[in-house]
């Protein structure tokens, strides 16, 4: 009975821990077959959402906030379940360092006091994300606006 209860607490720990979201092994371990030309399936993803308007708690091709737009693409592109929140998915995969960035890669900024922005690197020079101006788009990585507002990044693609 005692290790029952030990188990039981140990579930509740790492659930804890790791939130509803994936975690850094999950995301790891798909089959790196899987994630054969990262950029290729990206770019497809961005034919198929670019102009998409930003629209909070939007999820489809109507309207899509940032977070649902990472959470569709890196599902429909990659068979990769993550958080439906920005806050979640910034503890999926493994935290990186910015000069490591690759293909793939959660990008995380501060845009305001309590408001955090997602997006996915598209390749070394840009990112694709939801612009409340422009809807889906490529910005470039090393745009003021954004650079200055890096918060974190996250690698959840295992190639």
């Amino acid at each position: 009975m005692k290790y029952k209860a030990a188990l039981i607490y140990l579930v509740f720990g790492l659930i804890t821990f790791y939130g509803c979201g994936i975690s850094r092994d999950a995301a790891l371990q798909n089959s790196s077959r899987e994630y054969k030309n990262v950029p290729r399936k990206l770019e497809h993803a961005y034919a198929k959402w670019k102009g998409t308007p930003y629209q909070i708690g939007g999820t489809d091709t109507t309207g899509v906030d940032c977070s649902a737009l990472v959470q569709k693409v890196l599902l429909n592109q990659f068979h990769l379940k993550v958080p439906r929140y920005t806050g979640r998915q910034m503890r999926a995969g493994i935290a990186i360092r910015r000069n490591t960035l690759r293909s793939g890669d959660l990008i995380f900024f501060r845009t305001g006091q309590n408001i955090l922005h997602v997006g996915i690197v598209l390749d070394k020079n840009d990112f694709l994300h939801v612009s409340t101006s422009q809807g889906v788009t490529v910005t470039p990585l090393d745009n003021s606006y954004w650079s200055n507002r890096y918060l974190a990044a996250r690698r959840v693609l295992n190639y």
